[in-house]
């Protein structure tokens, strides 16, 4: 680590919206949280796929450009993407390991989408 003189390393503020859980799409939309993260100093962001985005796990243009819109707007920074395979997605039998690849590849593909 470097500690010279205006150059110590600091721990960056971060807020889960998992933390949200009991506003989200009730109180406050996503953009009042991201507001609310700029106000407090926050920049790093956790995000649960299954939660926090509309129509996962097939987001619609509109979302990802207002998401876009709204991470440039609010100076937050994508810093994990919250993701699991539900094994017991269908009812009577576990998923393959090629459906949980599958599964995967799919939210890898997103989670990098969402940061750009």
């Amino acid at each position: 680590m470097n500690y010279e003189a205006g150059n110590r390393r600091r721990p960056k503020r971060g807020v889960s919206l998992y933390s949200y859980a009991g506003e989200y799409g009730v109180t406050m939309t996503l953009e009042d949280m991201l507001a609310e993260m700029n106000d407090i100093g926050a920049r790093g962001l956790e995000i649960l796929a299954n939660s926090h985005i509309e129509g996962y796990p097939n987001p619609s243009e509109d979302w990802l450009e207002n998401w876009d819109r709204l991470i440039k707007e609010y100076n937050i920074v994508p810093a994990e993407y919250g993701h699991w395979v539900d094994s017991r997605l269908y009812e009577g039998r576990h998923l393959t390991s090629e459906e949980s690849l599958q599964m995967l590849e799919r939210d890898f593909k997103l989670a990098n989408r969402l940061d750009r």
